[in-house]
């Protein structure tokens, strides 16, 4: 069995992550994934894409999100879902590319991981690529085996699209 978690996504957030990109394109775009992680932490569930915000800046290969409307959204998210709906993470594009990410997009995942400030142990990142922006894959900060060893890694992660919210 594996160590890695199951991400269930619906297919209209799925959608909205593909509307996005192709609104932007051939700029990179993105946002932010609210959800919550099940008690046993074996299932994370995404319940909402959060696009990029008025006051994003889209770049041919970076993107830098609107903060403040990001935090106004997972507070309101947080206080009406009675404190069940959070920040899980973090997406983007990169307009007819792969969904890999680049060496910016680990150090950012790794960064928001270590950030207290982020509430989150395990954030994910997800990459809509491709021209047609139909590829999707989502990747989770692993911290060291050992707190010493300083070494966190980006795993990927398997998502499960679903058609019920």
């Amino acid at each position: 069995m594996s160590d890695r978690p199951t991400v269930w996504l619906s297919e209209r957030d799925r959608r909205a992550l593909s509307t996005f990109a192709l609104q932007w394109a051939p700029r990179e775009t993105g946002g932010i994934l609210l959800g919550y992680w099940r008690a046993d932490e074996r299932d994370l569930v995404i319940t909402e894409v959060i696009g990029p915000g008025e006051g994003a800046r889209h770049g041919d290969a970076s993107f830098e999100p609107d903060g403040a409307y990001h935090i106004e959204v997972v507070e309101r998210a947080y206080r009406d879902s009675g404190r069940a709906i959070v920040y899980v993470g973090d997406w983007h594009s990169h307009p007819a590319g792969s969904t890999a990410l680049s060496d910016r997009d680990v150090r950012t995942l790794i960064a928001i991981a270590r950030d207290r400030r982020a509430r989150i142990r395990r954030p994910v990142m997800g990459v809509v690529g491709g021209s047609d922006a139909e590829d999707f894959a989502l990747w989770m900060a692993e911290p060291p085996w050992f707190p010493w060893l300083r070494r966190w890694r980006a795993q990927p992660l398997a998502v499960t699209v679903h058609r019920h919210r």
